[in-house]
Parts: C-alpha cells; structure tokens; sequence
C-alpha cells in the first residue's frame, strides 16, 4: 500500500460529504417557502365626546399603560384572527401558514399588528381585518376609549424568511466543515487498518534459533557473514568434599586433578599427596616399604660403629 493512499481515500471521502451536504443546502434554499409580513397599528385615546377635564382624567389612566396592555391581550386572542380569514374566504392550508400577533409599543397607547403570510398580498390584507374586527370590539367593551386604524397595511409586506443567499453561504460553509472534519476521521481510520496490516520486523535467527549479530564492517565491497552469538551456557559449581564450605568450579576440579598425578621420586621418599583441591594428604607408607627403611637404617648405623672402633685403634696404636 503505497504511503500516500490513506491520504487520497480520506480526500475522496471528504469530497463525497461536502458535496451530499451542498445538495442538501441547494434543495432547501430553492424549495422553502417564502414568508412575507405586514403590520399596521391601532391608536387608543379618549373619546372625543367627553368634556376636557374628563379626557385628562382617562388620559392619565391610559399613560399607566394598564389599558393599552389589556386591549393588546384581547386582540391577540385567536378570535379577530380566525374572522379574518374566514373574511378573506382562505383555505385550510392558507389558515395554518398564517401568523398574527398584536403588541404595545412602549411608553405609547399605540397596537401594532402584524400579519404574516406565504404571499405578501394576504398579509397585508390580513393585518388590515384584523385590525378592524378588532378596534370595532375595543370600542364597544371600553367607551370612554376609541381604537382607530393609524395607517393601512397596504404597500407594506416585506419578506420575512431567510434570503436565498444567505442559505447558500451557510452551506458553503456547513460542507467545508464537514468535509475537514471528516476527512481527518477517514485519515486516522486508515492509518490505524495499515498499521495492523503491515508485518512486524524481528531479527533474523539462525538454525540453532541464536539471533544473529552484525560483524564488524569490511573492506569495501567484502560481504561480512553475520556473527552467531553463542548461548551462554552456565558454568556448573562443585563443592570440595574434602575441605567443608570450600566451592569450586568444573574447571579448577580438572586442574587438581591433573596437578595430582604422580612423578616418579626416589626409592624411599615420601612424595606429597594433594587431595585435588590444593590440600595435603599426610604421607601413607605400606608395611614394606616401612621395613625396608628401618633395615636400610640398622646397616648404616652398625657400619658406621664399626668405621669409629677401627679410627680409635689407629689413634690410639
């Protein structure tokens, strides 16, 4: 397996992730459904029938902002919203892809509203009925207040969902990710099957199963056998009989026992006897060579008597 093959599977691999994940971003950014929003706005203020000091007084309580928070909760109710579309004669599906939602703007006694829906005709239409099915309750629940309609919501729907580009940039983005992260998996994968595949390198044995050891280097162009390096083989330890505590090895026990052999010595001389460790033996006579010696012994001592006796005579003649 050539060095550089992990590395080329890896990259066929991120490739084939990055390019499943642009796909996958392309069908969503062409497929989505457009989504469009318009808004308009109901003002409550006293009614214009009562005196001055009266529109101060409801004036004062509408700034407490209790009122106007009251009025957004009823429109925000789901009742003005489900008239509105039967109002505009819309499908079952239409009516679930539609969204109203009423809110105060603050420090005001201004509703906004707004309306969102797949088409920007619809949702413009949409926030303009329930603004009205709306004020027209408010009126009748609270009198000493009026809600009126500010401005349409005509000319005012704006798309709403994600721009198409900006989902292609993110998958651009999404698959490069990808394709790193997963290439550096499918790498690290690879090398590990390689490196379990491949055969282990162990040094050559000879045929008596010793590892062989390089010799030293030749003359150039002189090939050098390996060199066997023998088995140590340990050398067995004797202990002497003879002297107690005393060890010795294979090879000084052969050594005493070549140092104890015999020499030939002279005829009635005592020879020393090691006992093959170093050691003296005492000198051991058999009963003959015992009475040759003390009979050789009598003879020199009467012939040397006689030697004397006849020197005095001489001396003395």
């Amino acid at each position: 397996m050539s060095d550089f093959q992990p590395l080329r599977r890896s990259l066929q691999i991120a490739a084939v992730a990055a390019l499943l994940v642009l796909v996958a971003g392309v069908v969503f950014a062409l497929t989505q459904q457009g989504r469009y929003k318009a808004e308009t706005s109901l003002i409550v203020l006293p009614a214009s029938t009562l005196d001055a000091q009266s529109q101060a007084s409801f004036l004062e309580t509408l700034s407490r902002g209790q009122v106007t928070a009251t009025m957004a909760e009823v429109a925000q109710s789901g009742r003005f919203e489900t008239e509105a579309e039967k109002a505009l004669g819309l499908s079952a599906s239409e009516a679930e892809d539609t969204t109203v939602t009423v809110t105060v703007v603050p420090s005001t006694s201004v509703l906004l509203i707004d309306a969102e829906a797949s088409s920007p005709e619809v949702a413009e239409q949409l926030a303009d009925r329930t603004a009205a099915l709306s004020a027209a309750y408010l009126q009748s629940m609270i009198k000493p207040y009026t809600a009126s309609q500010v401005r349409p919501a005509e000319g005012t729907a704006y798309a709403a969902g994600t721009a198409t580009w900006i989902v292609l940039a993110g998958t651009v983005i999404a698959a490069l990710a990808v394709a790193l992260a997963v290439q550096q998996a499918a790498y690290q994968v690879l090398q590990a099957r390689r490196a379990k595949r491949r055969p282990l390198r162990r040094p050559a044995f000879t045929a008596a199963g010793t590892p062989a050891v390089a010799a030293p280097a030749g003359p150039a162009g002189t090939a050098v056998a390996p060199m066997v390096v023998p088995p140590s083989v340990a050398t067995p330890t004797v202990t002497s009989p003879t002297v107690p505590g005393t060890v010795h090895t294979a090879a000084q026990q052969t050594a005493a026992a070549h140092s104890a052999v015999s020499r030939p010595t002279a005829k009635g001389t005592a020879k020393p006897i090691t006992n093959g460790f170093g050691g003296e033996k005492k000198n051991e006579k058999t009963p003959a060579e015992s009475g040759t010696k003390t009979g050789s012994t009598k003879t020199e001592s009467a012939a040397a008597n006689e030697s004397d006796t006849t020197n005095e005579r001489v001396l003395f003649s």
